[in-house]
This record gives C-alpha cells, sequence and structure tokens, in this order.
C-alpha cells in the first residue's frame, strides 16, 4: 500500500510511539489544595505536552506561566498548567530525546508504513512491562529511560489518587489508542481511522487518504498529531479561562471593592454638601426674614406714631376751636352794640387765630409703606418655588377662536407658529384678532396665584403677558395692539431690545442674554406681575397694579414659533 506520505508533502513524519496514559486532571482548586499529591516534581512526571511547531521562546513564556501560578513543581514544566486547567494530557517523548533529535532515513527506527497499521501487524511492537519494544524503538542516553520509568510510575501513583471519574470510560488502564476499537474503523475500508482529513474535517484510514482514496490529493496528517494539537489548544483555552477568571475576580475583588467604597464615599460627601447648602439657603431665608420682619415692625410703629402725633396734633386744634367759638358765642350773646365795637379787635384776633388752623391734608407719612416688604432675594426663591412645584404650574391652552390669521395653532393647542400670509381657513369670529398676531388663552384667572412658562427660544419677535376681557379684537389701531393699551400688560422682545409694555408706556429691560424660557406669575391677590427665567434664577421684570377681573394669559408672535411649556 502506497502512503500518504508519498502524496502529500503536508503530511508529517511518523510520531515514535510512546505510552499512552489515563487523564491527569481534575478541578483546579483540588490539584491546587489537595494534600495527597505525590512529592515528586510535576516536572519529573514526563507530562509535557511538547508542541512540535513551536518556539523554544513560547515554551519558556507558558514555563514561567505555570511558575508564577504557584505550581508545586520544583522545576516548573509545561504539564504544571495542564494539571492546573484540569485537562487530560497525553505523555509525549522523553525531553532529552526530543532535544537530542536528529534527521534519519525513512527505514533507521521507522516503519514504512502508518504507525497505527504497524501496531496492528502481528510482531508489529508490543507494549511490556510500560515500555515499547520493535517498531520505532530508540536508544536513549544512560539512564534516560530510568528516569522515564520513574515518571511512568509516579504519573502512575497520581493517576491513582485522581480515580477513573476524571474520564469516564477510560479507567486506569491505558488509554486506547485513535482507531484501535472495533467502534473506530473506517465503514467502507474496516481499517482505523488513524489519519485526520483537514479539508473535511474528519478521521479517515490509511486507504481513504491514499491514492485512489475519497480524501486523496486533500490536507491529511496523522490523527494523533492533531488530537495532540487540539489538546494544546484546549490547555491554551483553558489558560485564557484561568486569566480571564483571575482577571474578573481580581476586578470584583478590588476594582468593584473599590468603585463600593468609592461610591459611599461620594454619597456621604454629596450628603454633606446638600446639608451645607440648604443650611446656609436656611440661614440666608431666616436672616432675610428677621430683616424684613424687622423692616415692617419698624415700619408699622413708624405709621402708627405717626396717627398719634396727628391725633394729638388735630385734638389740640379742636380744642383750640372749641375755646375760640365759645368766646365768639359769648361777644355775641352778652355785648351791646356798643360793647361789642369796642371788643372789634379782640374779634379780629380770635378770627386770625381760627384760620391759623389749617384742614386736614392727606400724607404718605400716616400710610404704612408696603416697599419695606419688598425683596429681590425673596422674590427670586418665590418664583423659584412657585415654578419648580408642579402643583403651582397651570394648565394653559390657547382658546382657537381668538387665534390670528397670521399664526397656526397645533393640534395640542399649545404652539403658535407664524405665517406671513394669512389663512384663510380662519373663519370670521368675533373673538378672533383680525390684524395683529395675537391669540388669547382659554384659561381665566378670577383671583389667587398662577403661574406658566413659555419656550421663546426660536423666536426674535414676540410678546408674553397678560389681558382682560375688555381688550378688542378687530382692527389694526393701537387699541388692538398689546402693550399699548389700558387693557393689556406684556413683556415684548425685538431682535434684541426688550422691553415691558402697558398702555403704551414702555420701559425698557437690561438683559444680558436671551432668555430661552420665560416663566410669568401673576399673584392677583398682592397685585403682582412677576415675569422670570426659570434657568438662572432671574426675575426680569416686576408690575404691581391692582388688575381688573377677569385676567387672559396673551401671547403674540412675529417670528417663526413659541409654544407653551406643559
Amino acid at each position: 500500500m502506497r502512503t500518504p506520505e508519498a502524496e502529500d508533502k503536508s503530511v508529517c513524519d511518523p510520531p515514535q510511539p510512546s505510552p499512552r496514559f489515563g487523564p491527569v486532571g481534575g478541578c483546579l482548586r483540588e490539584q491546587r489544595e489537595g494534600s495527597h499529591l505525590p512529592d515528586t516534581p510535576l516536572s519529573h512526571l514526563g507530562l509535557h505536552t511538547h508542541r512540535r511547531a513551536g518556539t523554544e521562546a513560547r515554551r519558556h513564556q507558558k514555563l514561567a506561566f505555570a511558575a508564577s501560578i504557584g505550581s508545586r513543581s520544583s522545576a516548573p514544566s509545561n504539564q504544571a498548567r495542564v494539571a492546573r486547567v484540569g485537562v487530560p494530557v497525553k505523555r509525549s517523548r522523553c525531553p532529552r530525546q526530543l532535544r537530542n533529535r536528529e534527521p534519519k532515513p525513512a527505514n533507521a527506527g521507522w516503519t514504512s508504513v502508518p504507525r497505527v497499521s504497524a501496531r496492528a501487524q502481528p510482531g508489529g511492537g508490543a507494549r511490556e512491562g510500560g515500555a515499547w519494544k520493535g517498531v520505532g524503538r530508540r536508544n536513549h542516553a544512560p539512564g534516560t529511560c530510568d528516569r522515564w520509568s520513574a515518571r511512568h510510575r509516579a504519573l502512575g501513583h497520581v493517576r491513582g489518587r485522581l480515580g477513573p471519574e476524571s474520564r469516564p470510560g477510560l479507567g486506569l488502564g491505558r488509554e486506547p489508542r485513535l482507531g484501535s476499537e472495533p467502534g473506530q474503523l473506517c465503514p467502507e475500508h474496516g481499517e482505523p481511522l488513524s489519519w485526520f482529513c483537514l479539508s473535511e474535517r474528519r478521521p479517515v484510514c490509511a486507504t481513504c487518504a491514499g491514492l485512489g482514496g475519497r480524501c486523496h490529493g486533500h490536507r491529511i496528517r496523522r490523527a494523533e498529531e492533531h488530537a495532540e494539537e487540539l489538546r494544546n489548544k484546549i490547555v491554551d483555552q483553558c489558560e485564557r479561562l484561568q486569566l480571564q477568571s483571575a482577571g474578573i475576580s481580581k476586578y470584583v475583588a478590588e476594582v468593584l471593592q473599590g468603585k463600593n467604597q468609592k461610591a459611599a464615599s461620594m454619597a456621604s460627601a454629596a450628603r454633606e454638601l446638600v446639608i451645607q447648602r440648604l443650611s446656609l439657603v436656611r440661614s440666608l431665608c431666616e436672616s432675610e426674614e428677621q430683616r424684613l420682619l424687622e423692616q415692617v415692625h419698624g415700619e408699622e410703629e413708624r405709621a402708627h406714631q405717626s396717627i398719634l402725633t396727628q391725633r394729638a396734633h388735630w385734638a389740640e386744634a379742636l380744642k383750640k376751636l372749641d375755646t375760640l367759638r365759645t368766646s365768639l358765642v359769648g361777644m355775641l350773646t352778652h355785648l351791646d352794640d356798643l360793647q361789642l365795637i369796642q371788643k372789634e379787635q379782640e374779634f379780629f384776633d380770635r378770627a386770625e387765630e381760627a384760620e391759623g388752623i389749617l384742614d386736614p391734608q392727606e400724607s404718605d407719612k400716616l400710610s404704612f409703606n408696603e416697599k419695606c416688604a419688598w425683596s429681590p432675594l425673596l422674590t427670586r426663591l418665590w418664583a423659584t418655588s412657585v415654578l419648580g412645584s408642579l402643583s403651582g404650574m397651570e394648565e394653559v391652552h390657547i382658546n382657537e377662536r381668538t387665534v390670528s390669521p397670521l399664526l397656526h395653532l397645533s393640534e395640542d393647542r399649545r404652539t403658535l407658529t407664524f405665517s406671513a400670509k394669512k389663512s384663510k381657513a380662519c373663519s370670521d369670529d368675533p373673538e378672533r384678532f383680525d390684524h395683529w398676531p395675537n391669540a388669547l388663552a382659554a384659561t381665566t384667572f378670577q383671583t389667587g396665584l398662577h403661574a406658566w412658562i413659555v419656550n421663546v427660544q426660536h423666536s426674535c419677535a414676540y410678546k408674553v403677558g397678560v389681558a382682560s376681557a375688555q381688550l378688542p379684537r378687530k382692527g389694526s389701531g393701537s387699541d388692538c395692539r398689546l402693550g399699548h393699551n389700558a387693557f393689556s400688560w406684556v413683556f415684548s422682545r425685538y431682535d434684541q431690545e426688550f422691553r415691558f409694555s402697558h398702555n403704551g408706556q414702555h420701559e425698557p429691560l437690561a438683559l444680558l442674554r436671551c432668555p430661552a424660557q420665560l416663566g410669568v406669575l401673576l399673584d392677583l391677590q398682592a397685585g403682582e406681575l412677576v415675569f422670570y427665567e426659570p434657568a438662572s434664577g432671574t426675575v426680569l421684570h416686576i408690575h404691581r397694579a391692582s388688575f381688573p377681573r377677569p385676567l387672559f394669559p396673551v401671547f403674540a408672535v412675529a417670528d417663526q414659533v413659541i409654544s407653551i411649556v406643559h
């Protein structure tokens, strides 16, 4: 039979038969912690999984890895890592034999047929006393085989300790060679499956791999070599998994623990910061409260003292006037004509004295000054608390019957979009603004506190405020224009100019930046209208007046779009 070596140059040289043993593996923890393992170093057990194509540098690298993990071997070997990861291994050739290996002719110590076929022939070689004789036998240096037998005995001791459960079905006996059982014969030729087809990725027999076989011309290699390569790959994968497990364990033990401690520390610092800032705010509020209450009390005392002074003054004046009146009445009733003439100068003196007592006049000193309770800090805090509270926000929707034909109202009735052309779809409703791009909300306010926010970041020309129900709707005059009549109070923007407008009076406002949102606070009880920027907490303008009832939120837009924030 023509061997596959003649067909494919990629076929490796036949390996020298060597004893094969059962699994030496098991759990990594059992390997490392079990005190029942023999004292013989693992490097002397002959468990090297030598990779024929590997370089000397990679072998030393793996030996260094095995030594770093904590092998019990005094001379770390490639098998130490195998024992740790817990995979079955196959005993390879003697290390000295591998180092001293030199190229030989095909008939020098090797058979000319595949390795399994040589074993199958009578007299082709048999195992006696744990050593191979006949096929592929080589001469070793003196003492080499003795040390090899010592390793074999130590390995048998280890396998006896581990037990057959490390690989079910194999027990403690010699690991059968691939293709030595009837179930592992080629179904087509009945020969052992001693070769592996790399093209079809399956084991084949020598006939299938030879000339005329189904795998002729394919990439063929010995099944044992392929299995050996797979074992090495499994060992490498186990090493990678072990390194990955070690990395994960280190991450859990060190990184996550550090993260947990850092999170706890940062949470504690955050709590302290919140408590510190709120304490500062509370202290500031208490101080501001004390200051304002003192001002209110002082103003009350001043007004009360003024009233008392005025009361005493007018009481004295009343007493003097009563005296003058009594005197004049006595002159009139008790004096005759001559006596009355003689008392003429006295009469003029009494009349002049009475004229010196003036009539009471209205004075601000007698009134309580409400400005004593005004505080920019209190206003900002109040506006922030109202706008930040969901209960203080109003559900404001625009009345579609009031929307100008120049505006388009969204379906949710919260967004107004300006259009340069009037819409013909709008009906001629008596409540609709027919010239100016205005719109009123459907919500009315009679009393209490109300707040809403308008998104104005996309518009450079808009008006936002409140208006009374008396605001005219028809025509192009100023009486329908927001801020130009007595029925509307609006905050307006045109390009980079901001101002508050009411009844034709325009108050310029100096803003450092254009607000993206505009908050409106209406306190009908206090008579205050506040325009506020929620993002920065800045009060833009406060207007105090006695507003008529009811009031409507009012909007106007002449550029792009504005919308009510939900």
